[in-house]
């Protein structure tokens, strides 16, 4: 019989690899407040050449604060991330 967690998990994996990704990028800047990047990642998602965006943000093992793991779809994306700072 399949938990709840396990029908959760085996969707996401479902969704975001339908979503063909071409980039998996990890910002580990000192974040203190979970949602402090959310404007900038929301400004980067409306970039004319990002056709998509995926990102979480996780707890730092450390508890002392948080890091983000972004999935991108998009033209040229190692030069927009380097060009693009967050």
């Amino acid at each position: 019989m399949e938990t709840l967690q396990h029908r959760t998990k085996k969707y996401w994996i479902t969704m975001l690899t339908e979503k063909n990704y071409q980039t998996v990028a990890t910002i580990q800047a000192p974040i203190k407040h979970k949602y402090c990047y959310e404007g900038k990642i929301e400004q980067f998602a409306n970039l004319s050449s990002v056709n998509g965006v995926f990102y979480c943000v996780e707890r730092n093992a450390d508890l002392m604060g948080y890091h983000i793991h972004l999935m991108l779809l998009c033209q040229n994306s190692v030069r927009i991330v380097s060009e693009y700072t967050l």
